[in-house]
């Protein structure tokens, strides 16, 4: 469903003639995360929950507690229908865990981060969020490296 809507949302914009601006890699948010994104199984119910209505937030905080463990994930979520949102991925469980939603969504599509890249972004901007970000011009999609993907790790 989520895809679905991407591809969806995207597609309108190009039949409509729109264009990727100059300097940008991809034509909207939805565009990157559909081209980079993954989907990720509904999670269980998170029985810490944080602050309603702050997920970008609450995901990098959780992340930001404990980075050997968590991986900040931003994307698009459906509980009745797609909107933007943040969880993280739990590396010891290879689950995700939402701080946000007591109720879990029923699908999680979006991508996940290179710690670093968070930390980084977080520090620059002074807000939370890192894909749909007027206020630095959508850096992501913009950029031309894949230095904020996050990339498993396989102990040897």
């Amino acid at each position: 469903m989520v895809k679905k809507y991407l591809q969806d949302f995207v597609n309108g914009m190009e039949i409509n003639g729109m264009k990727k601006p100059n300097g940008f890699q991809y034509l909207c948010c939805q565009d990157f995360v559909l081209q980079n994104g993954t989907e990720f199984s509904s999670p269980e119910p998170f029985p810490n929950l944080m602050e309603p209505k702050q997920c970008f937030c609450n995901a990098a905080t959780l992340m930001l507690i404990n980075e050997q463990r968590y991986v900040y994930c931003e994307g698009y979520a459906t509980s009745i229908i797609p909107v933007d949102h943040a969880w993280v991925l739990d590396t010891w469980t290879d689950e995700i865990v939402d701080p946000t939603w007591a109720e879990p969504g029923i699908e999680y599509f979006g991508i996940a981060f290179n710690t670093q890249y968070v930390r980084r972004r977080l520090c620059k901007n002074e807000v939370y969020g890192l894909i749909d970000t007027y206020w630095d011009n959508f850096e992501l999609l913009r950029d031309t490296t894949t230095e904020w993907k996050y990339e498993a790790t396989v102990n040897a």
